[in-house]
This record gives C-alpha cells, sequence and structure tokens, in this order.
C-alpha cells in the first residue's frame, strides 16, 4: 500500500488516498468495513462542501498523510495492533479536527461578511 501511494504522481494524490484506505479495509476481510470505506468514499466526493474541505486540508497536508500513511502500514508490517490502531486514530482525528477547523474558518468569515453588510447599512460613513 505505501508503495501504491509513493507510485502515484503529485496530482494523483486523491485516487493513491482512497486506494490506501480501500486496499486496508479489504485486507480485514470484514465486509461492514469494506462497506463503511466505500460509503465514506462516495459521500466524500458526492457532497460539495465536504468535497472542497477535504481538497483544502489534503492539498495543505499531504506530506502529513503520507508519514501517518507510513507509520499505519510500518504497524501492519510488524503486525502490531496496538501501534497500527493507535496510527489509524491519530491519522482520523488529525482530519476530523482539520475538517472542524475548516468549517469553523468558513462559518466565521460568513459571521463577517454578514456583520459588514449590517455595519454598511447603519453606517454614516458614506455621508462624508
Amino acid at each position: 500500500a505505501w508503495q501504491l501511494a509513493k507510485d502515484f504522481p503529485r496530482g494523483n494524490a486523491e485516487l493513491a488516498d482512497q486506494n490506501f484506505h480501500k486496499i486496508i479495509a479489504r485486507a480485514t476481510r470484514n465486509n461492514a468495513m469494506v462497506l463503511v470505506v466505500e460509503k465514506l468514499w462516495s459521500l466524500r466526493e458526492s457532497t460539495a462542501a465536504i468535497r472542497n474541505a477535504y481538497q483544502h486540508i489534503c492539498s495543505s497536508s499531504n506530506d502529513d498523510r503520507l508519514q501517518e500513511h507510513k507509520a499505519i502500514v510500518d504497524a501492519l508490517k510488524q503486525q502490531d495492533a496496538h501501534l497500527a490502531r493507535s496510527a489509524m486514530h491519530h491519522h482520523f482525528n488529525r482530519l476530523i479536527n482539520s475538517l472542524f477547523d475548516a468549517s469553523e474558518a468558513v462559518a466565521l468569515r460568513e459571521a463577517k461578511r454578514r456583520a459588514d453588510e449590517k455595519r454598511d447599512l447603519y453606517s454614516l460613513n458614506h455621508l462624508f
């Protein structure tokens, strides 16, 4: 899986990421896990807000993502379930926190825009 990710050109990082997760899910031989990963990927690709947030996060943290994937693969190679679980938790936790940060930034920009509109509506600056 790690070699697969390294072999993809930089422009295909998203495809490499998707393949990495699907390979790991299939390796579990757990059909429920495979379905969850496929459903999450489908949701990620079909919802514009999620797709945009992921693109921003993944493009700004591609090296982090590759290092996290490498840590997961290394733990799996060592057959260390605790280390693999810990590496996966770290990976997902960073991603989830990054998504929350991105969502909060959008909400703050929108709140500021609305506040500026109200300020402009009641401002007397246009008279001077």
